[in-house]
């Protein structure tokens, strides 16, 4: 995710994992597998579906990263509340 200022460019840059938010896909008698998304009949489709709670703790830490960012906006002397 990127953070932008439409007049100044980008202000802050966060890549997000899958398995850092909501972990590793256990498979019985198998090596865990990252949860990752691909283009499926031409739409984006989750490689090994995952739960509603797991989306929306995805959501939950995204939601959270740009809400840092609400609200504030850019000076001369940077950023301000």
């Amino acid at each position: 995710m990127t953070i932008i200022n439409r007049t100044g460019g980008v202000v802050d840059k966060q890549n997000f994992k899958f398995s850092d938010i909501i972990g590793k896909c256990i498979r019985p008698g198998r090596e865990p597998l990252d949860y990752h998304m691909w283009e499926y009949n031409n739409k984006p489709e989750w490689y090994t579906p995952i739960s509603l709670t797991d989306k929306a703790r995805i959501a939950d830490t995204v939601m959270d990263y740009a809400e840092m960012y609400v609200g504030q906006s850019m000076t001369g002397q940077g950023m301000t509340m």
